[in-house]
C-alpha cells in the first residue's frame, strides 16, 4: 500500500522541520510549504490525504488555505495547526470544513494520534465513496437483463418514479425481481446518497407498515 501523502503548510522553520521529521518516522510521504501560496501551488501540482495548516501566516493565512484545499481536494483532510491564542480562529476553520486542530505545543504522541484519526477518517470516508459508487453501478439500467418491448417498458417506467418522491408498490410473483426493480428505483433517484433500507412487509401488521411509508417520505427508500 502507498504512503500516506501529507503536506505541512507553516512559516515557522522550526516548527514545520519538527512536524516533516515526525511523520517521517512514521513513514507518510510529506511535502513542505513555506506560505500560503507555495502550498496552493503544491495542491494544485499533487494529490494530497491530509494537510497540516498554520492559521496564522502573512499573506494568505491558514484559512484562506483551507477554503482553496476544499475546493481543489475535497477528499483530503485539512487540520488547522494554532498557537493558544487562536483556538477561537480554529473552531471557526472546523465550522468551514477543516477536521480537527492542533495546538502548538501539543506533544509528539497527540500529533500522531491526531494525524492517525484523519487519516483513517479521510480513508472511511473513500471507501464509503467507493462502495456507493459499486451500488449504483450494480443497480444501474445497464445491469438490467432484458431486450424485449415489456422490459423497456419497465426501464422506462423505473426511470420515472425514480424521480418522484411518492411512495411505489412493486408486486410480482417471487423470483421476478422486485428487489431488483426497488434497488434500480433507489440508486436513479435523487436518495441515492440515503439509506436503502430492506424489509419483509408481509411480517410486519398494517399499521406499521403505514408509519414506515411516512418514513419513506423523509428520504429513505424500503424494498416492499
Amino acid at each position: 500500500m502507498a504512503a500516506k501523502k501529507i503536506l505541512v503548510v507553516d512559516d515557522d522553520p522550526l516548527f514545520r522541520d519538527f512536524l516533516k521529521e515526525a511523520l517521517d518516522r512514521n513513514e507518510y510521504e510529506v511535502d513542505i510549504a513555506e506560505n500560503g501560496q507555495q502550498a496552493i501551488q503544491n495542491l494544485e501540482g499533487a494529490d494530497y490525504d491530509l494537510i497540516l495548516s498554520d492559521i496564522r501566516m502573512p499573506g494568505m493565512d491558514g484559512i484562506q488555505v483551507l477554503e482553496k484545499a476544499i475546493l481543489l481536494q475535497p477528499d483530503s483532510r485539512v487540520v488547522m495547526i494554532t498557537a493558544h491564542a487562536t483556538v477561537a480562529n480554529a473552531v471557526e476553520a472546523m465550522n468551514k470544513g477543516a477536521y480537527d486542530y492542533l495546538e502548538k505545543g501539543c506533544s509528539l504522541e497527540e500529533i500522531e494520534v491526531r494525524v492517525a484519526r484523519a487519516l483513517e477518517n479521510q480513508e472511511l470516508k473513500q471507501e464509503n465513496q467507493r462502495l456507493r459508487s459499486e451500488l449504483q453501478e450494480r443497480y444501474s439500467f445497464g445491469n438490467m437483463v432484458g431486450k424485449s418491448r415489456l422490459m423497456e417498458e419497465v426501464f422506462e417506467l423505473i426511470k420515472t418514479v425514480a424521480k418522484n418522491r411518492s411512495t411505489v408498490l412493486i408486486s410480482g410473483q417471487s423470483g421476478t425481481g422486485k428487489e431488483l426493480v426497488a434497488r434500480a428505483i433507489h440508486y436513479n433517484s435523487p436518495r441515492k446518497n440515503n439509506p436503502f433500507i430492506k424489509i419483509n412487509c408481509a411480517a410486519l401488521p398494517p399499521d406499521l407498515i403505514k408509519a414506515n411509508s411516512s418514513v419513506t417520505r423523509r428520504g429513505l427508500s424500503l424494498a416492499r
